[in-house]
């Protein structure tokens, strides 16, 4: 018996948390990474905004090809999930909790999209539990990731 699976699931990291790539293109010669523990100077803070607002571009730039490209009944942002975030929520103090994530894709019609969700930090909720779910959204089974405690309840579309 021949069985042939076939998913949409692709990974790509613009950057890996402790590269050492700095941004002569921004005018930025100091590695993000170096950034991201800025100890409060102002001026490390301000430039890694600026990484930060690039790779934003970079995003939009990528979410704009999606919705751009045809894919059966709509364009590929419909039929897929992309999630965009950090590893970190505070780099500076290496701060794993209230992690930066973005969502973006209809998952063929099984994400409702244009909304904020905001779990409250004594509900502490790992960012497993977010990724799991999202798998959910696209047919791919995972019981457990990382720290993960379950799936996001009570969430419409996800």
């Amino acid at each position: 018996m021949l069985f042939r699976f076939i998913t949409r699931v692709q990974t790509f990291m613009m950057s890996r948390e402790q590269s050492p790539r700095a941004y002569p293109h921004l005018g930025i010669s100091t590695a993000h990474h170096t950034l991201s523990h800025h100890g409060g100077d102002q001026a490390k803070i301000a430039q890694k905004a600026k990484v930060d607002a690039y790779h934003v571009k970079l995003l939009a730039y990528y979410i704009e090809k999606l919705k751009g490209t045809p894919d059966g009944d709509g364009s590929l942002l419909d039929h897929v999930a992309v999630l965009y975030g950090a590893g970190l929520g505070e780099p500076n103090t290496h701060d794993p909790f209230d992690l930066p994530s973005i969502v973006f894709g209809r998952a063929n019609g099984k994400l409702k999209t244009g909304r904020h969700l905001k779990f409250p930090m004594r509900d502490y909720v790992p960012q497993g539990n977010l990724l799991i779910s999202l798998f959910d959204l696209v047919g791919v089974p995972v019981d457990k990731l990382g720290d993960s405690t379950g799936r996001l309840r009570g969430l419409p579309g996800l």
